[in-house]
């Protein structure tokens, strides 16, 4: 790996000394950070990111640029001795050719370019938490960066009207669709599904209802273990499984405005598939059918007697989770001005999915209940049937939006508030919750030093609605908050070393809550060359 960096780096700064009007420059990080976990503190996170940057103007109307990104991971990844003889594992090194893209002016009018390549575009004004930048999945390596995305290949056309208000009309198509990077880490993103009533009963209480006191005796004898598994059923290079969207952007009353439309997939994943068997069917009965030796079929006593005399019988509860990721439409509009002084922005973006239902196949406890047990006692057999159900989820439009403000006071006191409906994994109508963010910073010492502070908090959807209407909160809300302080010394230019914290937290299902392992106090240090 180290050597194809090398080999790379060499190429770039070759093609740096052959053109006079190419340049190379990029920026170096280094990471650490350390959880809060109890009963002691623990690095998770140390390395180096040295990120590289080479634009060259081929000709009058021709340009490249490409960037390569490498990581240098001071952990290890020795787990044998044979390991410490291979230097990827003793002193791991990645890199990857993060954009690469052609650029090309004056291409069919002379009003008109083209970008064609690995790249990133985003569309939106809000900052961070953008609906309507639907073009590049996210890059989630760094689980609490929601700002990075992942470069992928396009044709990006750009025309621009000779016109005062109007100032650009923007094409975009993707020939294949990249869903979103996850963390190597459980990320509680998981939306609520609808689910059959008896998928409840199946995961909380097993294969036979509670009230039921003469199968509970059965049901006690069950020793059972459960198993997961998730697929992903991801959409072939076909061009009909291409993306494309469309931009136009307009200047009013020194006002930007945008529309612009998207129609491709969600880099997020749904269930589609959930199927509960008992996967091992054929070892039960075998083992069922042993303990009911001598046992005359049709004798109910004798067998409940038997079974009950016996060893506890193993169940595996075997799910298998196929994930596929929704086709949408989405709308979008946004702005962005600037009133009195105060820096205003807002966008939105309405999203009309396909058509997305879950298919549920699972074992039928009604039937169980009426011949499960007669099968048992009559031929010593534990006989499952399944049943199907088709339960829509994605079956109306939703809109999710971002409104932001920002503003500095007397003495560069800097502050910005943006409240959001929907984060930015969230799908569907029933899943979007609220959230308020607020940002605060200010230099000192001739701006050697700069304080931040950042935080928020987040409400289960609906909880405004129903607080106005009935004058107070529902039970069992689910809230969420996260925040931290940052303080950056920058001693002199390309230099900004920063120590900070977050922390996170709430109550129920909400996304912060979950991430509260998450919480962390970091170092980074970072230069621009």
């Amino acid at each position: 790996m180290k050597k194809h960096l090398f080999l790379l780096l060499t190429l770039l700064l070759f093609f740096t000394s052959l053109n006079a009007d190419t340049s190379i420059n990029g920026s170096l990080k280094i990471d650490l950070r350390s959880m809060f976990k109890k009963p002691y503190c623990n690095f998770y996170n140390r390395e180096d990111i040295l990120t590289l940057k080479l634009s060259s103007d081929i000709s009058d109307n021709v340009s490249f640029y490409t960037s390569v990104e490498g990581r240098y991971f001071d952990a290890t990844k020795v787990a044998s001795f044979e390991d410490t003889q291979v230097r990827e594992k003793v002193d791991p090194v990645e890199f990857d050719i993060w954009e690469s893209y052609i650029t090309v002016n004056s291409i069919i009018f002379e009003n008109m370019d083209a970008t064609l390549g690995k790249q990133v575009v985003e569309w939106g004004t809000a900052d961070m938490l953008n609906p309507t930048s639907t073009l590049n999945p996210h890059d989630l390596s760094d689980p609490l960066d929601f700002s990075k995305r992942i470069p992928i290949t396009m044709f990006n056309f750009n025309y621009y009207p000779d016109n005062d208000y109007f100032n650009k009309i923007q094409a975009v198509w993707i020939p294949a669709h990249k869903p979103a990077l996850f963390p190597n880490m459980e990320m509680p993103m998981k939306m609520k599904v609808p689910e059959p009533g008896e998928i409840k009963q199946i995961e909380e209480n097993g294969l036979f209802p509670q009230d039921n006191p003469f199968l509970q005796i059965f049901a006690n004898k069950f020793s059972i273990t459960r198993e997961t598994n998730e697929y992903v059923h991801h959409n072939p290079f076909y061009p009909k499984y291409s993306e494309s969207g469309i931009r136009l952007s307009f200047n009013f009353f020194e006002t930007d405005f945008h529309l612009s439309y998207f129609n491709g997939y969600s880099e997020f994943p749904l269930p589609r598939r959930v199927k509960i068997t008992i996967a091992n069917h054929d070892e039960l009965n075998k083992t069922i059918e042993k303990e009911l030796e001598g046992v005359a079929p049709g004798n109910k006593i004798g067998v409940g007697a038997a079974i009950l005399a016996g060893d506890q019988l193993p169940v595996d509860i075997r799910t298998d989770v196929t994930l596929a990721y929704p086709h949408y439409h989405v709308i979008g509009a946004d702005f962005k001005a600037d009133i009195s002084g105060i820096g205003v922005w807002g966008e939105a973006g309405y999203f009309i999915p396909y058509k997305f239902d879950i298919t549920y196949i699972y074992p039928d406890s009604n039937w169980m209940l009426t011949n499960g047990m007669t099968e048992l006692v009559n031929n010593h057999q534990f006989t499952i049937k399944y049943k199907s159900s088709e339960l829509p989820f994605l079956d109306r439009p939703f809109l999710k939006y971002t409104l932001g403000a920002e503003y500095i006071f007397k003495g560069g006191y800097h502050l910005e508030a943006q409240f959001a409906r929907g984060f930015f994994f969230e799908q569907g109508a029933t899943n979007l919750n609220d959230y308020l963010m607020l940002e605060f910073d200010k230099s000192f010492l001739e701006g050697k030093f700069k304080f931040s502070l950042a935080g928020g908090g987040s409400v289960e959807g609906g909880t405004l609605i129903h607080l106005i209407k009935y004058g107070k909160l529902q039970d069992d809300i689910s809230t969420g908050i996260f925040g931290g302080p940052k303080l950056e010394y920058l001693p002199y230019d390309g230099i900004d070393i920063a120590l900070g914290a977050i922390f996170m937290g709430g109550s129920g299902n909400s996304f912060f809550a979950k991430m509260k392992d998450m919480q962390q106090v970091y170092l980074q240090a970072e230069t621009d060359f």
